[in-house]
């Protein structure tokens, strides 16, 4: 792969002294050694720069909890939507773990691998500028633990997280500010994934939980296909299990040359 980036770079550099010459009509090469040299090495780095940012790569468990990868791949695809300079590919395997019980995995452009939750969400709010006026507040949201409070698929230990949170969103539409930011995206996730705390919300039992998932939901026409591609992956993993029909093979023994059955005669 280097050899046939340098050997672009020269096309590149050659091409474009050459049509500088053409314009000032002369025929020998204008620039000094120097000059092409550091031309070259600018070059280099500019597209060995963007070859490397676009070496992100995100694995998810079809299988795997929601409620921890769905927050994850909002946020991936918020960046990969809005920041020219990040592009995380994303792929989805048939798996409970894609490694070490874990259900969602980042290739990090710099070689570095992310296998937790946590570690990944840290990672990613270094690069997302969907922060607001309140750097510190989101990330406090995101990579602080809240999160992972309201993942637990069981009520008794997502209530309380659930009543701080319905607490906190009295007489606000966004959870840090007045516009939308990742810790909208990344709690908004949690919830939406977690079937408990999402039977919950979609109950009214928190009146200003409630409002606001749906406040999210109605302005932010991008979230609902990014919940559907999850849902759809993990739909055709059922659907095949399905096709695949009943199993009646029950491990008998000494059955190779078939069974006998009889009935016992019906009562007179």
């Amino acid at each position: 792969m280097t050899s046939h980036l340098r050997l672009d770079f020269k096309i590149f550099v050659a091409n474009h002294v050459l049509l500088y010459n053409s314009y000032v009509g002369i025929e020998t090469l204008a620039w000094s050694e120097t000059r092409k040299i550091r031309a070259y090495g600018t070059l280099y780095t500019l597209i060995s720069t963007s070859v490397q940012i676009g070496m992100a790569a995100l694995t998810v468990a079809s299988k795997g909890n929601q409620a921890i990868t769905l927050p994850v791949l909002l946020l991936v695809h918020y960046l990969n939507g809005n920041d020219k300079d990040v592009n995380i590919n994303i792929e989805f395997q048939d798996v409970e773990a894609v490694n070490e019980k874990k259900p969602i995995k980042l290739d990090w452009r710099d070689g570095e691998v992310l296998q937790s939750a946590a570690s990944i969400h840290a990672k990613l709010m270094k690069n997302i500028t969907l922060h607001g006026q309140d750097r510190q507040a989101v990330n406090e949201w995101v990579t602080g633990g809240r999160v992972g409070n309201l993942a637990p698929t069981d009520f008794k230990s997502i209530e309380g997280p659930l009543l701080e949170l319905d607490h906190h969103l009295t007489l606000r539409s966004y959870i840090v500010g007045y516009t939308l930011t990742a810790a909208d995206l990344a709690i908004w996730g949690v919830i939406r994934g977690n079937k408990v705390a999402y039977a919950a919300v979609k109950k009214g039992a928190m009146t200003n939980v409630s409002r606001w998932f749906k406040w999210i939901e109605e302005t932010n026409d991008w979230i609902a296909p990014v919940v559907q591609s999850l849902n759809a992956h993990a739909q055709e993993r059922k659907t095949a299990k399905s096709k695949e029909g009943a199993s009646y093979d029950i491990a008998l023994p000494d059955t190779d040359k078939g069974v006998v059955t009889r009935f016992p005669p019906e009562p007179s």
